[in-house]
């Protein structure tokens, strides 16, 4: 499937940052741990490229210790080379097998008594945005 860079390293952000401390189902759990690992290699490349954009744009010291901060314009051409990385479209390899299957309901401790009990999966519609691609709907 074609993804830009953006998609691929903001859901690799979302995937570790949201779902990696949710408890799931161990199906679940394990097609995120493989989706987290492609993502991750995937991004390796991302992240040395904007690396190298920024290494361009560090302030610049004089002789006497000086530190000539870069002008406005010059952070808005450093903006638009990441953007424009970014918005760059590759092919990432991605199985309609392997796309995210999450359960309907998952498995809670009550807060005001401890009892096991099943609870609804709920999960905000801005991280869903992002893993589109990779969910089974």
């Amino acid at each position: 499937m074609e993804l830009t860079y953006e998609q691929i390293y903001y859901a690799g952000q979302i995937i570790q940052q949201k779902l990696g401390e949710m408890k799931l189902p161990i199906s679940t759990s394990i097609q995120i741990a493989k989706l987290t690992v492609k993502l991750t290699k995937a991004t390796k490349p991302i992240e040395k490229e904007r690396k190298e954009i920024l290494k361009d744009y560090i302030p610049k010291t004089t002789e006497q210790g000086q530190v000539i901060q870069n002008n406005p314009e010059k952070m808005q051409e450093r903006n638009d080379r990441i953007d424009e990385l970014m918005q760059t479209e590759v092919e990432f390899h991605f199985e309609d097998k392997e796309k995210i299957h999450f359960p309907s309901k998952i498995t809670a401790v009550c807060d005001k008594c401890k009892h096991n009990m099943d609870k609804t999966f709920e999960i905000e519609s801005n991280i869903l945005a992002v893993l589109a691609p990779f969910i089974e709907a």
